[in-house]
């Protein structure tokens, strides 16, 4: 009635990037206006992120060194949320920034991987993966790109097998195993006991490519063996050794406990032992004996050689006696066989002389005459330095070792009883006596 009324215009449209930071604007026009009056607003508009950028590694990096790598995610709004997987498994990145994009309002965002380069990263995808509330909302895959790294390193060495153990004689094959990159080697080296092996034409040892074969293997050979490689990163010795224990016939000796020369009459049991000087394994597991050349005892002796506890390197002589004098020795066998016998040992049993007679000359012994009294023995006995000792009545006469005494002159005081015991270092025989009549005047 008035003439007054109210006018509405309505604007539809779809809400896209392109409405970013953009502000719509509303005019009216009237012909009773000098000019237009207007009002504006500007949409809040959110968007998932568009690009995402992935730099830091162009060709391959060196074990040791540190490498970075720099994900960059551009045009979100809110800002984008940035994850970093080796593989499947989550990353800690070393740091993350966000900055405003004044042109459009969106935002940038910056995130950076930092790690120092192992042969585990060799070939391992690093992936770098962006996405932000809205992406999310919509369940849309997040924008992601993936380096793969290559990784450079010295060769990761072992040697195979762990242990060899071969009889003398016999061909030693091991190997220089390796993992590296690049995988092409510009150098081994093999050790034994941490001393270089020369390579020289005459020696059995003859290194072909990561191979060291031994040939005719000896005793000289056992120890330890590692090996290094070179490729053009550097050199790595081998975190494992091979060790090679060579079999040998074994070298023996003999001793005896108590030693020789014993005395029958007061040691009653001997030990002979047969004793390793040289052989690999160490241990015996049989053992001949040997008296004067022949076989007396092969050790052990057992009907069940399982259960038998026996040391053949030991052999006891019991209830020594002067018969068991003689020469000893032996002969041992390990895992690689019988070894050669032993230089014998002689095993000297001393013993006393057998009992003596006491006999004189003339059978008639009378004043200021001479008599002879003679001490016979029949076996020496062993030592053969034989002594003899002479007592007159009761008194033991000192200066008389020999088996004749001759009184001369004989006096009254030379009649009495005489005894004579033969000695050496096995003991004292049996006496003997003899009683001397003097007769006070010769016819």
């Amino acid at each position: 009635e008035s003439g007054v009324g109210t006018g509405t215009n309505r604007l539809k449209f779809q809400v896209t990037r392109a409405d970013l930071n953009v502000k719509y604007e509303c005019r009216v026009y009237h012909p009773a206006l000098d000019n237009y009056i207007s009002s504006s607003t500007q949409l809040e508009v959110n968007v998932r992120p568009n690009r995402l950028v992935l730099s830091g590694v162009e060709h391959h990096v060196v074990q040791g060194t540190t490498v970075l790598l720099k994900c960059e995610v551009f045009g979100a709004r809110p800002p984008a949320n940035v994850k970093w997987f080796n593989a499947t498994m989550l990353l800690a990145p070393e740091q993350n920034s966000t900055r405003l994009n004044e042109g459009d309002g969106t935002y940038n965002t910056s995130s950076t991987l930092v790690f120092t380069a192992t042969r585990y990263e060799n070939e391992a995808t690093i992936t770098c993966e962006a996405t932000n509330e809205v992406a999310a909302s919509r369940r849309e895959v997040p924008l992601r790109e993936m380096i793969k790294l290559e990784v450079l390193y010295p060769p990761l060495v072992w040697v195979v097998p762990d242990n060899i153990t071969v009889n003398e004689s016999t061909d030693v094959l091991m190997f220089c195993s390796y993992e590296s990159n690049p995988s092409s080697i510009l150098d081994v080296k093999w050790f034994k006991d941490d001393v270089e092996i020369e390579k020289d034409p005459d020696s059995s040892a003859v290194m072909t490519d990561h191979t060291l074969l031994i040939k005719n293997s000896t005793r000289d050979d056992m120890g330890a063996y590692s090996c290094s490689l070179t490729n053009e990163v550097g050199t790595s010795m081998s975190n494992s050794t091979t060790r090679v224990s060579v079999h040998y016939k074994p070298e023996v000796n003999v001793t005896m406990d108590p030693q020789s020369p014993i005395v029958e009459e007061v040691v009653t049991n001997v030990t002979l032992s047969c004793n390793v000087m040289a052989g690999n394994p160490p241990d015996l597991v049989k053992v001949r004996w040997f008296f004067n050349g022949g076989l007396i005892e092969e050790l052990p002796n057992c009907t069940n050689e399982t259960l038998c506890v026996d040391d053949p390197s030991k052999l006891l002589l019991m209830n020594i006696d002067r018969q068991m004098h003689g020469n000893y020795t032996c002969m041992g066998k390990n895992e690689a066989g019988w070894g050669v016998m032993a230089e014998p040992s002689e095993l000297v049993i001393y013993y006393p002389p057998s009992q003596v007679s006491l006999t004189y000359h003339p059978q008639r012994v009378v004043k200021r005459g001479s008599v002879t009294l003679v001490c016979a023995v029949k076996e020496i006995g062993r030592p053969s330095n034989t002594t003899f000792r002479w007592t007159r009545g009761s008194h033991t006469v000192m200066d008389v070792t020999t088996a004749n005494w001759t009184i001369d002159p004989v006096t009254l005081e030379t009649e009495s009883n005489f005894t004579c015991t033969a000695l050496n270092l096995g003991g004292e025989s049996e006496s003997a006596s003899v009683y001397i009549r003097v007769d006070g005047e010769y016819y």
